[in-house]
C-alpha cells in the first residue's frame, strides 16, 4: 500500500515539476471548447473552431498567461561554499620486502614397507 502510495506521489510530482499541469488544464479546455461548439456547430467546425486560435476560451488564456509567468521566473540559483577540512599529508613508507622461503621437497618417494591389504572375501 505504502510502495504504491509513494510512486503514485512521485509520478505527480514528476509531472508538476514538468509542466504537466498545464498540459492537463489545456486539454480540459480543449474537451470543454469542442462540448461547447458542438451545440451549435458540426464536429469538425467545432474542432476546427477550437483549434484555430481566434477563440479562445477563459481557461485558455489562463493556461496560456501561466505558462508566461513561468518562463519569465528565473530559476534560484543556490550557491553553496565548501569549506573542507583536509587532513595533514604524510607519507606512507612502502612494504619492506623479504626473501620468499619454501619447505624443500624431496624427489625421491620413500620406499614402500608395508604390504597392500588382501582382498575381502567373495561372498558365495
Amino acid at each position: 500500500m505504502f510502495l504504491r502510495l509513494s510512486r503514485v506521489l512521485v509520478l505527480l510530482a514528476a509531472v508538476q515539476i514538468l509542466g504537466g499541469h498545464w498540459a492537463a488544464l489545456q486539454t480540459a479546455a480543449w474537451i470543454g471548447m469542442v462540448a461547447n461548439y458542438t451545440q451549435t456547430d458540426s464536429l469538425g467546425a467545432a474542432i476546427a473552431k477550437t483549434f484555430d486560435g481566434a477563440h479562445p476560451c477563459v481557461l485558455c488564456t489562463v493556461v496560456k498567461k501561466g505558462q508566461a509567468e513561468e518562463q519569465k521566473q528565473e530559476p534560484v540559483k543556490i550557491v553553496l561554499k565548501t569549506e573542507a577540512v583536509l587532513p595533514p599529508i604524510f607519507a606512507v613508507p612502502p612494504p619492506r620486502s623479504a626473501p620468499w622461503k619454501f619447505v624443500s621437497v624431496s624427489r625421491r618417494a620413500t620406499a614402500r614397507t608395508l604390504s597392500p591389504p588382501t582382498p575381502p572375501p567373495l561372498a558365495a
